[in-house]
């Protein structure tokens, strides 16, 4: 008999299952099992440790941090940008691009470069680093691995008979990693991720930076890959949403260099958009697991027993009916006041998850999503291309994370007066 699992999406859910609650019992714990390998870094240390972990890795993640980084941020975007306009050719004729996969390589670019102090070059390159191949190969058997951890004997079957070429794959992932981290180390400092666990005034080990430089890599870019890549497809797919973005984007900026991240933070409509992209298409796609403590627990006025599995899996929380108006609508007036979503329960939006472990990054994604979405529009009109199916969003498949697939867009240059 399997252990219990719940998937909750109720209206409390968030607080009662990721909050810090005031009972006896307190946080529900991390499941040990499903965050085993992870246990040296943010995303799966026990409670005293992780507050720790927050406290150091936070410090690279607020706004004054993700501004004092403008820069660097900014020459990976300017690159982005300067590929999609020499790629129109000379002639004006319009482009098919596939901007999921531009949009992975700007955001891996970026998050190593503030990590590692030196970026994976996707974008000069125009290939995925070794790295970001290991882990998009790796990530089904990741993902399969995961689920089958609660079952420990078929579990432990299981990876003695996996073909050697999947462990290698991880193997090699983990290995690239710890080589970038000790290639950093060896250099003299600058602000990024690295110096912020090793240089601050508690200092973290060597295994637990590599351990961190993984996940901060990992969940640095393909959440913010999948958010750009999914505000993307929907604005191609509702032109009336394309039309009105545009519209507030071309009237505040008189030129492109004004697009920055202090002068997108206060364009309504385009955080809307991206809010409610995040809504319909989050890049959490999957369940963060809790395990319920010894003795049991009491969850949303229930008792759960001890042992249990609780998450919240984002999709399903979004896109139900006592949760949101019109579910499956790409509304984003629905953040802007419109009476007609009076009744959406904006309190089950939590994009970046809920507590004393929800993401760090927040500040960071945000810059990156309304930097590019604004200059996309800016400097182009877009449509879905050839070769990209109108149902791109829903046949996608989830491994822990989405994969997405190719997005092929048709964009030409918008004519400015």
């Amino acid at each position: 008999m399997g252990i219990q699992r719940f998937c909750v999406f109720t209206k409390n859910a968030w607080r009662d299952v990721y909050g810090r609650r005031k009972t006896a019992a307190g946080e529900v714990g991390k499941d040990s099992l499903h965050y085993a390998e992870a246990k040296n870094s943010i995303l799966g240390a026990p409670k005293d440790r992780h507050t720790q972990l927050r406290r150091i890795l936070s410090r690279g993640f607020t706004n004054r941090a993700v501004l004092d980084q403008e820069g660097l941020i900014k020459s990976h975007v300017d690159q982005l940008f300067r590929i999609l306009v020499e790629h129109e050719g000379s002639d004006g004729r319009d482009l098919f691009i596939d901007m999921n996969k531009l949009y992975d390589f700007v955001a891996l670019d970026i998050i190593t470069d503030l990590g590692f102090g030196d970026s994976f070059h996707c974008l000069r390159k125009g290939e995925y680093h070794p790295w970001a191949k290991f882990f998009l190969d790796a990530l089904p058997g990741i993902a399969f691995a995961t689920a089958m951890k609660q079952f420990q004997l078929i579990f432990k079957l299981m990876m003695a008979l996996a073909p050697k070429s999947l462990v290698r794959k991880h193997e090699d992932m983990v290995r690239l990693t710890n080589a970038m981290v000790e290639k950093r180390l060896d250099e003299a400092d600058r602000p990024d991720f690295i110096q912020a666990m090793s240089g601050s005034e508690e200092p973290l080990g060597l295994e637990d930076i590599k351990a961190n430089a993984q996940i901060l890599t990992m969940a640095g870019y393909d959440t913010t890959a999948t958010a750009l890549a999914g505000t993307t497809y929907l604005l191609a797919t509702h032109p009336d949403v394309k039309t009105r973005l545009c519209e507030e984007v071309r009237s505040a900026f008189e030129d492109e260099a004004e697009i920055t991240i202090p002068g997108t933070k206060d364009l309504k409509y385009l955080t809307a958009v991206i809010d409610e992209s995040l809504r319909l298409y989050p890049p959490g796609g999957s369940g963060m697991p809790r395990r319920v403590g010894k003795g049991g627990d009491v969850v949303l006025g229930q008792y759960i027993p001890e042992a249990t599995i609780l998450s919240i899996w984002q999709y399903a929380m979004y896109h139900s009916a006592e949760n949101f108006v019109g579910p499956e609508l790409f509304a984003p007036d629905r953040w802007l006041g419109n009476a007609a979503f009076d009744n959406d329960r904006k309190d089950a939006f939590q994009p970046f998850s809920f507590g004393p472990r929800d993401c760090i990054g927040r500040n960071l994604a945000y810059a990156e999503l309304r930097t590019i979405l604004a200059r996309l529009v800016w400097n182009f009109d877009f449509e879905l291309g050839d070769g990209t199916n109108k149902d791109w969003l829903r046949r996608q498949k989830n491994y822990l994370l989405w994969d997405r697939g190719p997005l092929n867009v048709r964009l030409s240059r918008r004519l400015q007066s």
